[in-house]
């Protein structure tokens, strides 16, 4: 049976761009998050999760990759976990449509537990603990105090600049998903404009401080487009180098 006429022009319209109400357009917005995902003596790891709705409202894109970031370094390494796309299969109507999940393949990705396991982790969850610290924000910088006494100190123009390093890392290993438009995903990702008067930060619960070989803290930092639209929330590694750094200027 033919699906009727009004459905076929709706369908149509919100897949080029058409003369139909705003909402059947929605603008493309991606957002990354991580989630703290486990500790060791040497690493923090997190799961990067990163959202995609491909510039419709029948279809997203969500891709989750596992990152160690050194605790001594700061320097992240990336692998891919998880990727699955939503589409839709329209019904006659909208409400007997159906969504239609397709996970990729998953040649070239890894088990985050086995990465774990091999660096000698511990599984560990930001609500994980009672110890926290608070955050004084200054304007141009933080400072964290934990219950114990010790602080942390991070430049926020330094924060900023390895929040957009680490974006434009994860732009570099998405996949190129097809969407409507000249424009490929990866160019989308690396046209996310994030406003870093808009960041916001917040100190994670200090239980890791019990797994790590030497003093971090751990600090997100969580930015938007202006519109908080596009939301870019990453956790990052405070050393106490940084701290006697900052302390020095």
């Amino acid at each position: 049976m033919a699906r009727p006429m009004k459905r076929l022009v709706v369908m149509a319209a919100a897949c080029f761009g058409m003369g139909v109400p705003a909402a059947a357009t929605p603008p493309d917005v991606i957002t990354i998050e991580d989630r703290l995902f486990g500790i060791s003596a040497t690493h923090a790891f997190l799961l990067r999760e990163a959202s995609d709705n491909l510039g419709s409202h029948y279809s997203d894109r969500r891709e989750t990759f596992l990152v160690a970031i050194n605790l001594t370094t700061e320097e992240e390494e990336l692998w891919p976990v998880y990727r699955a796309t939503r589409s839709t299969d329209f019904g006659d109507s909208g409400a007997d449509d159906t969504p239609v999940i397709e996970v990729d393949p998953r040649a070239g990705m890894i088990d985050p537990y086995a990465v774990l396991e091999e660096r000698g982790g511990m599984p560990l969850s930001e609500r994980a603990g009672e110890s926290f610290a608070d955050l004084i924000d200054n304007g141009r910088s933080i400072t964290i105090t934990r219950s114990d006494g010790s602080k942390f100190i991070r430049d926020k123009a330094n924060a900023f600049g390895r929040l957009q390093a680490s974006t434009s890392a994860l732009a570099e290993r998405v996949a190129n998903t097809p969407r409507l438009g000249s424009r490929t995903t990866r160019q989308f990702y690396d046209a996310r404009s994030i406003i870093a008067d808009t960041c916001r930060y917040s100190a994670l619960p200090g239980s890791h401080r019990f797994y790590t070989a030497e003093p971090v803290q751990l600090v997100r930092i969580a930015c938007h487009d202006g519109e908080e639209m596009e939301v870019t929330s990453l956790i990052q590694v405070v050393r106490v180098e940084a701290r006697q750094s900052a302390e020095a200027k």
